[in-house]
């Protein structure tokens, strides 16, 4: 018999002696925990349901019942984090406790909130300024495939037109309290901390953390480009914990918010007779034809088309898709996050859509006991999509309603002389393609630096930012087809607008370099004087080139590349630029507050500029401000329970505007004018223009008072300013000093313009909870006004005053006014009037009194089709995991010309023909058909000019959350549902089109409302 012996290694036995002890202590383990109840309610003894009830450091959690109730099991020693919206967070350690009641107290840490400012950050209570600042979580409920929609009515202060809704081309016009300047109000975008990335509007919304607007002097720190204001826009960054994986989509339908309803066949046919009539032409339609076209007797020869209905989609759908990854550990922290958004356009097969792609990466980490550093990526590819042609709108409503759009067998008619929008508005004419990517990388490092001094730090950033924009426009021959009355055949036809193939293509790449470093200080003395410094340097390098070339006569449209086309040079063009800027800055900025009661606040710039020659390249902009918290004085503390804070603050700014053309300085000289040498084609070289030597900065002097205030907890707060900015050394053409006859006509820039721009704005909020609800209001309402104070304008004669454009807005137009409508040829001939009126046509008054219709009769309008008050509403409530919020906004106090010309080139609005004055309407509202002078083209009058002025329903969102018994089913940490909807309903005078538009005919690509549903999910 073989004795059988096992035999263990030291390893292992030491391995099975872990295993033996961690078996033996798992009852331990297991008795170790414990099971604890509670209740949680405020301070008036109301349940709090829905109160997030979680053990410390794990992922061990529940919620409230509707009895503020809740059971959980933790382990010994744990400590307990209570938290819920609107209530200070608490923890409370469980000790030997099994029991606990739990009042938690009313969020009033509104006061420390902290906002972001130029160069840093601050307590909202010690701010001095005038900012305005929204979440990143209320921008995510609009969806507004455009970002800078979505903050329409949101920030205090700014106003915000959308005039387009073509996927991928419905750019904002972002403007900060009003003009001021002739040249560009485009405010300074700076996304985390680095000017120059572009605009706001393709940014992802659930990448955001904040929006903050600079309004006053607060924006004087960024020198001679924030005279417009400056805005501020911060991305999420890691927090320290366990992961956390957000997913959001959502799916919406987008349809325009009004389209104009177009003359039908009959009413068409019928202007058109009438036009005849009058012009002294036989008349082209007959009773039987119009007869036809109204009862659609023979739709083949005699059509009613729709062209709106024949060319668009009921709905056409768009998506977003987002997922992030947030978390970190001690020492380093990460937010990652990638989405996707892609909008289709409203035509049937239309060649519209757009598509986008983004990811960001935002990694922060201590390496050191005083240093910490963060990397942050993001990059961005925009995909847009067009047709070959274009302007398909226009051509729409251009559109014959007697001509038809398709056969009944579904080919397309050739449509008009600019051809059919059921073909142009798709591929088969072509593609339009902009492919434009987008890559920001930012490094920073922050070095504590106590050791040697306390409250001392230094930090710093590199920047470097690279765009490229791809544009391949491919234009091809298309066809349509023609119904052959002898053979009953559909005959092919070719397009006659485009030929042959044409190809183009343009590449426009920059890069940016910016480079930062900042000394900062702040420290508190005795307790009560507290003092936050910093100065800084900066610099920024830019580049910029551009290429196009181009190719026709390709003999196929097979293949839509450049080597394809034509090797004839003679079908060969191309051209290019390039261009360079630098600047430089110095700043600082010096904080001192008393015991939170006084305080004051300074900062400067010393910016230099490339655009200007260089004994006039710098320039200094100083900023100060100052504040006293009345509140915190014992004659109102003492006596004033219920006043949580009231606060008077005033400013005062210089800042630069330097946003103009570069090199005004230099006498400059360009290509062309070419001649003839030795047989041979030479290039020329000529001059352009005057050089003006003294070209500077425009300047802006700001001058801000506001008084805040919180009353019972944020049951009222309230922010009230007034502001006054004086804009001088704005760039204008002299034309009064210098007249044409010296021959100088292309006279340099000078910085000659003054303009005044003032008003007010208010700022109300509401917070409350009624039982089980919780809801918040705030309110926003902005008015501002701005007068050209000199312009150097053309001078008009003696007792014409009413056309001078100082002492009116900025881009206020001549117009004529009109007195009524001529009914009869004697009240024609009873007053002044243009020669070749007659019956039916406007009225024009004689202004001046001199007996003639001139143009020395029109009158400088008041107001401009930018808005002067500008206001918006905003509503939440949360009961039992539902919640509900709504934005309303509007504007006012702006007008719009709105008109469509009534010829026989094209179609019309209904609106416009329902009562047009005609031989059998002598007392029609509207004048005649045709006529040069009812033709706002060729007369601006004021009787097409329309208050447009509105109020919309401009967000709409209904959620309900998942309770939290079913999260540990589904391993998730919450789930929303929620619908919504973007522009749901308009209220205004304005009925044709969308009242915020800037298009006289309405041929531009509408604005939209969209029905949106979407899911959040963290896991």
């Amino acid at each position: 018999m073989i004795e059988k012996r096992i035999l263990f290694k030291g390893d292992t036995w030491r391995k099975m002696r872990c295993l033996l002890c961690i078996l033996m202590s798992f009852p331990l383990m297991v008795f170790s925990q414990k099971r604890i109840s509670g209740t949680v309610s405020d301070a008036t003894g109301e349940a709090v349901i829905g109160a997030n009830v979680s053990e410390k450091g794990t992922t061990n959690g529940s919620i409230t019942d509707v009895d503020g109730k809740f059971t959980l099991t933790v382990r010994e020693n744990a400590t307990l984090v209570i938290s819920f919206v609107g209530y200070v967070t608490q923890e409370i350690a469980v000790g030997s406790q099994s029991t606990l009641a739990i009042t938690l107290q009313e969020d009033t840490k509104a006061l420390e909130e902290v906002v972001v400012v130029g160069y840093g950050t601050q307590k909202k209570v010690t701010l001095t300024g005038s900012v305005a600042t929204t979440k990143g979580a209320e921008i995510v409920k609009s969806p507004a495939a455009n970002l800078g929609q979505s903050l329409e009515g949101r920030l205090p202060g700014v106003v915000i037109n959308n005039r387009s809704g073509r996927p991928g081309s419905d750019g904002v016009s972002i403007n900060i309290r009003g003009k001021s300047t002739t040249g560009s109000t485009d405010p300074l975008i700076l996304i985390d901390g680095i000017a120059g990335r572009g605009s706001l509007e393709r940014l992802n919304p659930n990448d955001i953390e904040s929006i903050t607007v600079l309004k006053d002097a607060s924006a004087a720190i960024y020198g001679s480009r924030s005279a417009n204001g400056v805005i501020l826009v911060t991305t999420k960054r890691g927090k320290t914990g366990k992961p956390t994986i957000d997913f959001n989509a959502n799916w919406g339908l987008q349809q325009p918010t009004r389209l104009p309803e177009m003359a039908d066949a009959a009413t068409y046919a019928t202007f058109y007779n009438e036009i005849d009539v009058y012009e002294g032409r036989k008349q082209t339609f007959s009773d039987e034809d119009i007869a036809k076209y109204r009862n659609g007797t023979d739709p083949f020869n005699y059509p009613n088309t729709n062209w709106a209905e024949e060319c668009l989609e009921d709905f056409a759908p768009q998506s977003r898709y987002n997922v992030s990854i947030n978390g970190g550990a001690e020492n380093i922290r990460y937010f990652v996050s990638g989405g996707y958004s892609d909008q289709d356009g409203l035509f049937k097969n239309g060649a519209t859509h757009y598509r986008q792609f983004d990811i960001r990466t935002n990694l922060d980490a201590t390496i050191a006991k005083y240093l910490k550093v963060g990397v942050d990526i993001a990059a961005r590819l925009e995909n847009r999509n067009y047709s070959g042609q274009g302007d398909d709108f226009w051509r729409m409503y251009r559109g014959y309603p007697i001509i038809l759009a398709r056969y009944p067998n579904g080919l397309p008619t050739g449509g008009m002389d600019s051809g059919n929008p059921v073909i142009t508005s798709t591929e088969a004419t072509g593609y339009d393609r902009y492919k434009y990517s987008v890559f920001n990388g930012l490094f920073t490092v922050n070095w504590d630096m106590s050791w040697l001094l306390q409250g001392l730090s230094l930090d710093g950033y590199a920047a470097y930012d690279r765009t490229s924009n791809n544009r391949k426009r491919w234009a091809i021959p298309w066809v349509y087809y023609t119904y052959n009355e002898a053979t009953g055949d559909y005959d092919e036809r070719k397009s006659s607008l485009v030929q042959t193939a044409e190809l183009r293509q343009e590449y426009t790449p920059t890069a940016s370099l910016t480079a930062n470093m900042k000394i900062n200080y702040k420290q508190t003395f005795s307790d009560v004087h507290n003092v936050d410094a910093m100065v800084g340097y900066e610099q920024n390098s830019y580049e910029s080139e551009y290429f196009w070339t181009s190719r026709r006569n390709f003999l196929s449209t097979t293949v839509d590349q450049m080597f394809a086309g034509s090797t004839d040079k003679s079908n060969y063009d191309n051209s290019g630029s390039g261009s360079e800027t630098a600047r430089q800055s110095y700043f600082g900025r010096a904080v001192y507050d008393y015991a939170g009661k006084y305080m004051l606040q300074a900062n400067f710039r010393y910016d230099g500029s490339y655009i200007f020659q260089k004994d006039k390249r710098w320039g200094f902009f100083p900023g100060i401000s100052a504040g006293w918290r009345l509140s915190e004085e014992s004659f109102l503390k003492d006596n004033y329970s219920w006043l949580n804070n009231l606060k008077l603050r005033a400013s005062w700014g210089k800042q630069g505007n330097d946003n103009i053309s570069a090199f005004q300085y230099m006498l400059k000289y360009t290509f062309g004018r070419n001649y003839v040498f030795n047989g041979t084609d030479a290039q020329g070289v000529y001059q352009v223009g005057f050089p003006n030597t003294n070209v500077t900065w425009e300047v802006a002097d700001t001058y801000n008072v506001g008084l805040d205030g919180l009353i019972l907890n944020g049951l009222l707060g309230f922010e009230a300013e007034i502001f006054k900015t004086t804009r001088s050394n704005i760039l204008a053409t002299r034309n009064a000093s210098i007249p044409n006859y010296t021959g100088l006509i292309s006279l340099p820039d000078e910085n000659i313009g003054k303009v005044n721009n003032k008003g007010f704005e208010l700022q109300l909020t509401h917070t409350k909870k009624i039982g089980d609800v919780r809801y918040n209001l705030a309110g926003n309402f902005l008015y501002s006004h701005n007068t050209v104070v000199f312009i150097d304008e053309t001078p008009w004669p003696a007792g014409h005053d009413y056309m001078k454009a100082e002492g009116k807005p900025l881009g206020a137009n001549l117009a004529y006014h009109i007195i009524g409508i001529f009914r009869t040829q004697a009240e024609i001939d009873s007053y002044p009037h243009m020669s070749g009126t007659i019956p039916g046509d406007l009225k024009y008054e004689d202004v001046d009194g001199d007996g003639a219709i001139t143009n020395l009769d029109r009158i400088r309008r008041d107001l401009t089709n930018f808005p002067e008050i500008i206001f918006g509403l905003t509503a939440s409530a949360e009961w039992k995991g539902f919640d509900f919020s709504f934005l309303l906004q509007g504007q006012g106090r702006a007008e719009q010309p709105i008109h469509f010309r009534v010829d026989q080139t094209s179609n019309t609005f209904t609106e416009r023909l329902k009562d047009r004055w005609s031989p059998s309407n002598p007392n029609g509202s509207y004048p005649r058909a045709g006529g040069n002078y009812n033709n706002y083209d060729s007369y601006n009058s004021d009787f097409w000019i329309q208050n447009a002025s509105f109020l919309r329903l401009k967000n709409l969102e209904i959620g309900y959350s998942l309770p939290q018994n079913l999260y540990n089913r589904l391993y998730i940490k919450n789930l929303r549902l929620y619908l919504s909807g973007y522009n749901l309903l308009t209220f205004s005078h304005i009925k044709l089109l969308d009242p915020e538009t800037s298009s006289t005919d309405g041929s531009y690509y509408p604005q939209l409302r969209i029905f949106n549903a979407g899911v959040s999910i963290t896991f």
